[in-house]
This record gives structure tokens, sequence and C-alpha cells, in this order.
């Protein structure tokens, strides 16, 4: 795939231009005109989206874009405020996150973005973009028990490297991170929106990322265990263990944006 024709500015709104295609448009990326989405540089953004078949790699149980109001699923963000966020052990929101347009965005440092309200059992549906060598996650279950989320919470991996074959698949785009590596043949759209879903069952933790499913596994079971007891988290006793918690945007420095994000309760 290759990488959109840059333009340099002062950090402001940039225009997200989709493909004509009309059809495929409306599949992948649902309709709209034209979608601003502010990132650090004013990094031009063009849609290049392949039609990949992506053998090998398990497709997406039927998901598709939810909609609030609609079979249980809510909206966690509404497109303009950041009503129903807070930062992580923080009372107020970080000043480094803006929500514009139907769009919420790190637009400077500020620290992690957390929900209000903590859930249980829950699918969560969202879409992303980062900026170009950007990284961020999508933490679940997080606790505020705990100095940083990812000690409790499990995180789906928001990577997009400058170099991709230079980083482990347990730590690229679609991870469960450090867990559970990503499948060959995934696709990741370069400075474009990423599709995910997540569905977390008791101990049970499913990923998907643009359709395909990255991670299924059961914390609790003696494979999770084993792949906790090798990992960064084995110190953290915390980890993976909550039977709900807060979903927590990360802030690791880089611009990265988010929006239809909704969750529906199980």
């Amino acid at each position: 795939m290759g990488s959109p024709a840059r333009k340099k500015g002062d950090g402001g709104w940039c225009k997200f231009y989709p493909l004509s295609t009309w059809g495929l448009i409306r599949r992948l990326i649902g309709d709209m005109n034209t979608v601003r989405i502010g990132l650090i540089g004013c990094v031009f953004l063009e849609s290049v989206i392949a039609a990949a078949s992506n053998e090998g790699v398990r497709p997406l149980p039927p998901v598709e874009r939810p909609e609030a109001g609609i079979g249980g699923w809510t909206a966690l963000f509404d497109g303009e405020t950041l009503s129903g966020w807070r930062g992580f052990r923080m009372e107020t929101v970080p000043e480094g996150w803006v929500a514009r347009g139907g769009v919420l965005r790190r637009s400077g440092k500020g620290g992690n973005l957390m929900t209000l309200e903590s859930f249980g059992d829950f699918e969560l549906y969202l879409e992303w973009a980062v900026s170009a060598g950007g990284n961020s996650g999508i933490i679940v279950r997080a606790s505020e028990e705990t100095t940083d989320p990812w000690h409790s919470g499990p995180e789906m991996q928001i990577y997009d490297p400058v170099d991709a074959s230079k980083v482990k698949r347990v730590h690229a785009a679609g991870a469960l991170y450090d867990l559970v590596p990503v499948p060959d043949g995934l696709e990741l759209r370069h400075l474009d929106w990423n599709r995910v879903w997540i569905r977390v069952v008791g101990t049970r933790y499913t990923f998907a990322l643009n359709g395909v499913v990255t991670a299924d596994l059961d914390l609790a079971g003696e494979e999770g265990r084993a792949l906790v007891a090798g990992s960064k988290f084995a110190k953290y006793p915390e980890f993976g263990v909550a039977a709900s918690g807060h979903v927590v945007l990360q802030d690791h420095g880089d611009a990265v944006a988010f929006r239809r994000i909704l969750l529906r309760r199980l």
C-alpha cells in the first residue's frame, strides 16, 4: 500500500478525503463527504483502501458499524463534547484532548482519557486514525487502583510504525498487547480510519481490527495464565483480574483520533 501524500502545516485541522469508489466507502468507512481530523503537523490524509482477500485470517463475527439506540448499543462519545469522560486518576478532562466535528483527538500532552463509567461484560466498537509512527492503545477494564491503566487493563495496541518489519507481532496494531500476536495478512490502513471491535465476557477477551479477529484469549485459562507469566504484566498482580473497569484511550505522546465510539453491555 502506498503512502498518501503529506502536507506540512501548523497543527490545524486537515481534511480526510474518501475514495471515489462509493460502494466500497459505504461498506468500510460509511457515508461521508469530508471528515475533518486534527493531527499534529497537519498531516494530509488521503484514503487508500486495498481490496485484499486477507487469506488465512479469521473474519470478524457479523458486526458491521453499530448505531446508537439500536440493538442495545450506546454512544460513549457524543461527537462534540467530552461528556462522560475524564482523565485517568484525575477529576477533570486532560487539556490535551479535544472533541470537534464527530472526532475525539489527542491534540497535545495531557494524559490518558477514561470513561466515567465502569463496564463488566460488553462489546466495544470504535474507529481510530493515528499519525505516521504514532502509538496509542485502547485499554479495557482498567482500575484506578494502579498507577497506570495498563497495569490492570488488557490493551488493544494502536501503532503505525515507520518500519513494520522491526515490530514484533505482539506489539503490532490490533494485538492483545504483549500477549497475542496479530495474524499474518492483517491489513492496517495507514493514515486512515481503522475499525475496532472488542468483546469481553468473563475472563475472555476477543479483539478484531478491520474485520479480522486478532486475539481470542481466556486470561484465566491455562494458555492465558502462561502468556501473562511470560510477559511484562507478570509483575502486576492486578492485571486482567477485575470483573469490571473503565475504557481508557491511551496518551502515548503521539497524535491520534477516535470516532464512533459505541458500547453494548452484555
